[in-house]
C-alpha cells in the first residue's frame, strides 16, 4: 500500500514512455500511456494507425532501454493507452 491506498487502486498516466510510464512499472502500478498529446506525437504520425505507432514506437524504445534510459533494460508493456488525455 501507498499511504494507506492499495497499489490496485493506483495508476500512474502520462504521455511519456522514459519517465511517467517507466516509473509506474517500476513502482509495481498499472499505467496509461496516453499517445497523441505527448512527446511520442510526432514519432506516431509516421505510421497508419495509432495502433502500429504505438507499437513500433515501444519496441524502439524497449529495444533501447538498457542504453541510457531510465527503465535500464525493464521492458516496458504498459496496461494500456488512450489517444488523448
Amino acid at each position: 500500500t501507498t499511504k494507506g491506498i492499495a497499489k490496485d487502486r493506483i495508476c500512474m498516466i502520462g504521455d511519456a514512455l522514459e519517465t511517467d510510464v517507466t516509473g509506474g512499472v517500476r513502482y509495481g502500478i498499472d499505467t496509461v500511456w496516453v499517445l497523441k498529446d505527448g512527446i511520442h506525437a510526432p514519432e506516431l504520425e509516421e505510421y497508419d494507425t495509432l495502433e502500429q505507432g504505438a507499437s513500433a514506437v515501444l519496441v524502439a524504445f524497449n529495444d533501447k532501454s538498457n542504453t541510457g534510459t531510465y527503465a535500464q533494460g525493464l521492458k516496458l508493456q504498459p496496461t494500456c493507452f488512450v489517444a488523448h488525455f
